[in-house]
């Protein structure tokens, strides 16, 4: 199978972002950071996301998680 990412994942599975959240029991914020990269899912989360939305853990390509604290800085 391709690659695909989580976004197109719960997509491709019918859900949206709040009937995932329902689904694997976190807020509808969580998976909203999820797919925006501003939260790293854990292990078992990656885990129960490719269970609910039929892919592979191999073929689930996940956001970048931002290091970002704050580029105002020094000017």
């Amino acid at each position: 199978m391709a690659k695909i990412t989580a976004e197109a994942a719960m997509v491709n599975a019918g859900y949206t972002q709040t009937s995932l959240a329902d689904k694997l029991k976190v807020s509808r914020a969580t998976v909203n950071a999820w797919m925006c990269g501003r939260v790293a899912l854990k292990p078992h989360q990656i885990f129960a996301f490719c269970y609910v939305c039929g892919i592979s853990e191999d073929d689930l390509i996940l956001p970048e998680v931002s290091t970002n604290v704050d580029e105002g800085g020094d000017k």
